[in-house]
């Protein structure tokens, strides 16, 4: 059993804490870039390069979906090669500490004991430094939780397991788990977030001062009308530290064919339609509508004091369109991990409600 976590302020309207491991200590809450991330922060022309290794925590996010499945079933020459990618793309992570989300395509229901066996033995290989149940969408849960924490011991694997919230149900049953010492943190697929999820990990899991990790967290959420986010804020519920989402490979693929075969005007108009992350309301307006309220010449350091946005106007964050979706990504980050300092002053001086009320887009989706 390992005693990751530290709590060092609790109120209603969130906590401060720390994650604690040998080579290092993460305070809380904070965002944790993902590798991909950490690639759009390298190439941007507006970030250092010594700020990608201010990061503690990064996540590397690896699709398995039906067909990928079937080509890793093959073993051998084929896995192995298969293995030997997901290696260079973690190569892009420069956090002291690092994670490994192995997610399922709608298409995996269920997989074999010996495919789980070795998608432990990838976070193994990878060296990550807490080892995440891998959840398929129908799997027996209790099963794959125990197989994990047998792997664990029989392979004398001295690491913290992350048991991984999909509903209310795994809630119960983590719980009992965590109660056993049988897991140390929880993880939380948040692709599409349940409001009565996250009130009742906010009304239950709070309480147990355990790390709580948020997977895949939109950039913008469907309940606010894909307006806004709750960003940092997710904290109210008592996560801790989060990454953002990262598209199907197949969406990406098809993206950039797109974005390949259109002409220059095309492209223009398209990087209009991108998202502007906004923190003095936490909204996420296109570019375009930033462009009809506040015209082109806007400085965005209006709106956020990160590097990227103290360099650029709209018009010069939209002038090199190839760049664009990078920088805007890489902001999102560096403003974020601005934001986490706010909060947490905010939180251990007895005013977080009142922050939270100041930002339109959070307040929304709390109350």
């Amino acid at each position: 059993m390992f005693d990751l976590y530290e709590l060092e302020e609790q109120t209603k309207f969130g906590r401060v804490g720390k994650i604690k491991f040998d080579k290092t200590q993460i305070t809380t809450p904070i965002n944790s870039p993902t590798n991909k991330e950490f690639e759009y922060m390298h190439k941007s022309p507006h970030v250092d390069s010594d700020r990608e290794k201010e990061f503690d925590l990064g996540v590397q996010e690896e699709w398995f979906y039906e067909d990928r499945i079937e080509r890793w079933e093959k073993g051998g020459n084929t896995r192995e090669h298969m293995i030997d990618y997901i290696k260079r793309k973690s190569s892009d992570l420069k956090s002291d500490i690092n994670l490994l989300n192995i997610r399922f395509g709608s298409d995996v229901d269920t997989i074999q004991e010996d495919i789980l066996t070795s998608m432990l033995e990838l976070q193994r290989n990878l060296n990550v430094d807490v080892i995440q149940t891998p959840i398929p969408n129908t799997s027996n849960f209790e099963e794959i939780l125990d197989t994990t924490i047998n792997w664990r011991k029989e392979e004398n694997i001295d690491k913290p397991i992350m048991g991984m919230i999909k509903d209310m149900e795994s809630i119960d049953i983590l719980s009992n788990y965590k109660e056993d010492e049988k897991i140390d943190c929880y993880g939380l697929y948040s692709r599409y977030p349940s409001v009565p999820l996250l009130e009742r990990l906010k009304s239950e899991l709070e309480e147990e001062n355990t790390w709580i990790h948020a997977f895949s967290v939109p950039h913008s959420y469907y309940q606010l009308d894909y307006e806004g986010t709750l960003g940092i804020l997710n904290n109210y519920y008592g996560i801790d530290t989060f990454n953002h989402f990262v598209a199907h490979p197949k969406s990406a693929q098809r993206y950039y064919f797109n974005w390949k075969e259109m002409d220059e005007e095309e492209k223009k108009q398209e990087i209009q339609t991108g998202k502007f992350l906004k923190l003095d309301d936490y909204g996420t307006p296109e570019f375009q509508k930033l462009i009809e309220q506040f015209g082109p010449d806007q400085e965005l350091s209006a709106f956020c004091k990160c590097e990227i946005c103290d360099d650029n106007t709209i018009d010069t964050m939209l002038a090199d369109y190839d760049y664009t979706h990078l920088n805007e990504r890489a902001h999102e980050i560096l403003s974020y991990s601005l934001e986490a300092e706010k909060v947490r002053s905010k939180i251990s001086s007895g005013s977080a409600e009142e922050y939270i009320n100041s930002k339109e887009y959070p307040r929304r989706f709390i109350y």
